[in-house]
């Protein structure tokens, strides 16, 4: 578990594949102030934590400011997006039995 906010960021780096640059860019910061967050010279500030979290809603605000609970929250989905899923799939499905059913024709007709 990462002990301070700059080792969990370097988690986040690590987790989503970005390098010290790119994050910075990616957050709109200037490439010496990420390099102070990582290099644990400097703590960050509200701002780019609230950067860091709207950057990424998938990340825990809890685990960034505290370090407790999981860094990746759970996705809940709706009823209506399990509803619109659910349909898919059973399209899918359905294609599929369609699909079988011509290759055992097939395999029928070279008998």
């Amino acid at each position: 578990m990462a002990v301070n906010i700059n080792d969990r960021i370097l988690e986040i780096m690590k987790y989503y594949g970005y390098n010290r640059t790119q994050l910075a860019e990616k957050l709109e910061l200037h490439p010496t102030t990420m390099g102070k967050i990582v290099n644990k010279l400097s703590t960050p500030n509200g701002a780019t934590l609230a950067k860091i979290l709207n950057e990424f809603p998938d990340l825990s605000a809890e685990w960034l400011m505290r370090g407790s609970g999981e860094m990746i929250q759970e996705k809940n989905l709706d009823i209506e997006e399990n509803s619109h899923t659910s349909k898919q799939l059973n399209k899918v499905k359905e294609e599929v039995r369609k699909i079988k059913s011509r290759l055992d024709k097939i395999e029928k007709e070279k008998e």
